[in-house]
């Protein structure tokens, strides 16, 4: 069975650039939530109250993220493995996650979570420069993780699928840090 890995952490603290890197050095899929969205808006049809909540940096309703996550899962080759980019952004997600995965033949195998303080990640924030990186949306976004994300880790983390790897050095450290991990738990 080929491994499904979860990056987490704030916002700015590299989850994209890691998930990157690890389906490029493992030959992996890499699979981000907030990247399907973001083209998922342009579609024809999509509702505007989500069209409003990706631009203002609100979380998208779990069901609907659901639909659209299972949808693009389902074109992934069972053979290969996938690193999820920011998801499971809630704990009903991991649920859906548990469910969906099997029938799909994978399972979480692991959750990679991203230490990084606010500080450091609102300075990132700064220098990525993206439309949606404005003060007001990155604590929107912050606020966010701290009430969706936080307790979706703490689920992750009874489950005991969760290693913590500190973010706050560059991205070839941290990559070489969350290789280390998976060495570790025989999935690299």
């Amino acid at each position: 069975m080929a491994a499904v890995v979860a990056i987490m952490g704030p916002i700015g603290s590299g989850k994209t650039a890691q998930a990157n890197m690890l389906a490029e050095a493992m030959d992996w899929r890499t699979f981000s939530t907030g990247q399907v969205l973001r083209d998922h808006i342009e579609e024809p049809g999509v509702d505007p109250q989500v069209v409003s909540a990706i631009k203002e940096g609100h979380l998208v309703p779990s069901e609907y993220v659901h639909r659209i996550v299972l949808r693009e899962l389902k074109q992934i080759p069972a053979d290969a493995g996938i690193v999820l980019d920011g998801s499971p952004r809630k704990p009903l997600e991991v649920d859906q996650l548990n469910q969906d995965l099997p029938v799909l033949g994978r399972k979480l195998d692991l959750v990679i979570f991203l230490q990084v303080g606010r500080e450091e990640a609102e300075r990132r924030l700064a220098q990525r420069g993206r439309h949606d990186d404005n003060p007001e949306t990155i604590k929107v976004r912050w606020a966010a993780y701290e009430r969706d994300t936080l307790p979706t880790v703490e689920v992750c983390r009874q489950q005991g699928l969760v290693r913590e790897v500190d973010a706050e050095a560059t991205p070839e450290q941290v990559h070489q840090r969350i290789v280390e991990v998976l060495r570790a738990e025989n999935l690299a």
